[in-house]
């Protein structure tokens, strides 16, 4: 037989076991026919010599937010040269259906563009499009909430409920993969947790899950976490905790406690799992750091507080009890799209710019917040290094970006962005199995591959096996590694070299060879 592609001696992981294999794989009509040892010769139209290079499944991301942006950035090349071949989106409760004008990323002049009415509309348009990896989605619960004309100030009536169960039976019929909701922002962050049940029992009959940005991830992250596991509980559907942390260093402690809390009820057969990203750093708004009290009413209060002496030792204290010896100023880093004032700053922390500068460090944080505002992002260094190690080890843990496309110049040109939307999976294999030794390659393969496969309903994909969709990712181990950090964030990753979707090579010795082989998924289809 002639195969389209043949992939000859690699070392294979398949996704599934536990072992490490030399051997070829066969691939023809976009399936991978055969695998075979290392001896078996294989003819194909194009042969792709593996010697050296670890063979695996396509990487899933089960947590991003490319979405309608997928219509301006079909390629995103930045996912690819990281070897993921399948993302779902839709996630913390913004959906790209329904469309409304509350949407964060709505304007006039994508009105006529965003104009689908079903969720089967939507993902249609996509691949009429085209894309170069494959994509499915969840439905939000914030955009389900602004579609029946609902606002920030309240829950539903019956009416409007019954209104949202309707899109939601539609959506899941048409493949949505679950509901998503960000409890942190409006009108989530409201008190919907009963609205969020009722929807989530048509999602558990439709055989999805709920995916859940916690309320809180740092003061408060055991009630937070407390208040998703009764919301599984009473809507008998399985949650994801998404991008699970526990922020701040005050709070660390308390993640060995959320971590056994998520134990003693798995034992209890409550389907709850969660996935994380590997870095130790957000990018958030000053408000999130800073003090509630100063930030609640704007940018103009904060100044106000921090012109006020009293007010301003009082901002002081409760920051050096939070952070002790200056940590906090250490733990936030000028980004390198920061206005003009600060750009020659990109990159160092707040601490060396105050004496840089000889500020005083509240001083400098007040001017940053007078010249961008309180919204204004940057890094902040608030997770725990060896929190993040328990959390990859658990057995039903799973890596995830949430990351944007960058390639939508309306929005990201010049948007700050995580180091993470170019790195998170060269990244987590890199420290996690070949610097760090944690975990094992296929431990650490399948946590990207077929458990978020098996979690999201994700048939065919995940894994090695024949008849299974051909994605496959193929990379050099002594030369994966993540470039995109603070300083450089939209470094590309070294080491992937080739990347299959549906049987069609999308990255080729490291470069993208111009296909758009993606298909749209539906749940269990």
């Amino acid at each position: 037989m002639n195969y389209d592609i043949a992939i000859e001696n690699g070392w294979l992981v398949d996704g599934i076991s536990n072992s490490v294999s030399q051997g070829s794989i066969g691939v023809v009509n976009g399936q991978i026919d055969c695998i075979v040892d290392k001896n078996t010769k294989l003819a194909a139209s194009k042969v792709i010599d593996a010697s050296h290079l670890i063979v695996s499944p396509g990487f899933i991301d089960t947590h991003a937010h490319s979405d309608q942006h997928l219509l301006f950035d079909p390629v995103m090349e930045n996912k690819l040269l990281q070897g993921v071949t399948t993302e779902i989106g839709g996630n913390c409760g913004s959906s790209a259906f329904p469309w409304t004008t509350s949407n964060l990323f709505y304007s006039r002049e994508n009105e006529a563009e965003f104009n689908w009415s079903s969720f089967d509309g939507f993902l249609s348009k996509v691949q009429s499009r085209g894309i170069a990896l494959n994509y499915g989605s969840m439905i939000g619960h914030n955009s389900l909430h602004y579609s029946v004309g609902l606002t920030n100030c309240g829950g539903a009536s019956r009416e409007q409920l019954d209104a949202m169960r309707k899109v939601v039976m539609q959506a899941m019929d048409e493949g949505a993969f679950g509901l998503s909701s960000g409890m942190n922002l409006l009108p989530a962050s409201l008190d919907l947790s009963k609205e969020l049940i009722e929807l989530s029992k048509i999602v558990a009959r439709k055989d999805g899950l709920l995916s859940v940005h916690l309320r809180n991830e740092s003061d408060d992250v055991l009630n937070a976490l407390s208040e998703v596991i009764m919301v599984g509980i009473q809507s008998k559907v399985p949650v994801e905790v998404s991008h699970f942390k526990v922020l701040d260093r005050m709070n660390w402690p308390k993640q060995r406690h959320a971590m056994s809390l998520l134990n003693k009820m798995r034992n209890a057969g409550v389907q709850i799992s969660l996935n994380f990203f590997p870095y130790s750093y957000v990018c958030a708004p000053l408000k999130v750091i800073l003090p509630q009290w100063t930030t609640s009413r704007g940018s103009s209060h904060f100044v106000k507080v921090c012109s006020n002496v009293r007010l301003r030792e009082q901002l002081e204290d409760q920051l050096s009890d939070a952070f002790p010896a200056n940590s906090a100023y250490r733990a936030v880093t000028i980004p390198r799209s920061a206005d003009k004032e600060y750009r020659q700053w990109s990159g160092m922390d707040l601490l060396r710019i105050a004496r840089a500068t000889r500020k005083e460090p509240s001083t400098v944080l007040a001017e940053l917040a007078l010249a961008g505002g309180v919204d204004r992002f940057v890094y902040y260094e608030c997770i725990n290094g060896s929190n993040i190690e328990e959390i990859a080890k658990a057995s039903y843990s799973i890596v995830a970006s949430d990351s944007y496309p960058i390639g939508d110049p309306r929005f990201f040109k010049n948007s700050i962005i995580h180091p993470r939307t170019f790195g998170t999976f060269p990244e987590f294999l890199h420290s996690f199995v070949y610097s760090k030794h944690l975990l094992s390659l296929p431990e650490a393969i399948r946590k990207i591959t077929s458990i978020p496969a098996s979690r999201f309903g994700i048939k065919r994909r995940g894994y090695l096996a024949k008849d299974a969709f051909a994605d496959i990712t193929i990379f050099d181990p002594e030369a994966l590694e993540s470039t995109s950090d603070i300083n450089r964030p939209r470094g590309y990753p070294k080491g992937v070299r080739h990347v299959i979707v549906n049987g069609e090579v999308v990255i080729e010795e490291g470069e993208y060879a111009g296909k758009l082989p993606g298909v749209v998924l539906r749940r269990n289809a």
